[in-house]
């Protein structure tokens, strides 16, 4: 890979590893922290709901950081 394959592979990693971390909240220690607060603030969200909603927002994240990446590299 040279020049313009590198940039866009190496931006699309830091798109992947940032993205994949919504859909589980074992895929990142903010989804670990976050779960615990919510936990200490009494308000229960099971790891299926979390997983359902990060399903919705890592699909449209996903949807807009490719259209950010085809615009930048086309």
């Amino acid at each position: 890979l040279t020049g313009q394959n590198l940039m866009a592979a190496a931006l699309s990693s830091v798109a992947g590893s940032n993205l994949g971390a919504l859909f589980t909240p074992l895929g990142a220690l903010a989804g670990i922290m976050w779960m615990s607060i919510l936990k200490h603030k009494g308000i229960h969200l099971s790891y299926k709901e979390f997983i359902f909603y990060g399903c919705i927002v890592g699909f449209v994240s996903l949807i807009v950081t490719l259209g950010v990446l085809a615009l930048f590299f086309i």
